[in-house]
């Protein structure tokens, strides 16, 4: 069962929601989730890629730079081999999925233009 992101993501998304000047309502409807769904995130609730991704295009960032900072540090003393090959089939897993959802996005916008 994934683990409860420790709020930083969640601070970020509101960081930057409150730059931008974006009401919850306005950022929910442009990144295509509700406002309820958004105020959950905001509180730290696990959510999908496709919506981080989706919170990201609609504040004008980079998943990356929406993510920045939310990869916890891990000490190099603790690792083991297994730790890092673990390590390295989550983050592939993790592009695989960005790639997908980013063509999944860029088709949903080729077919509404």
């Amino acid at each position: 069962m994934p683990k409860k992101l420790d709020g930083k993501l969640a601070e970020q998304i509101k960081t930057t929601r409150a730059k931008r000047g974006f009401t919850e309502q306005a950022l929910a409807a442009r990144a295509g989730i509700s406002r309820r769904q958004l105020r959950v995130i905001q509180q730290g609730a696990n959510t999908t890629v496709l919506r981080v991704i989706g919170l990201a295009h609609a504040l004008a960032l980079t998943e990356i730079e929406l993510g920045a900072g939310v990869i916890g540090r891990v000490v190099p003393s603790t690792l083991t081999s297994s730790d890092i090959q673990r390590v390295l089939r989550d983050l592939n897993e993790i592009e695989r999925r960005l790639r997908s959802a980013r063509e999944t996005l860029s088709r949903a916008s080729v077919r509404r233009s």
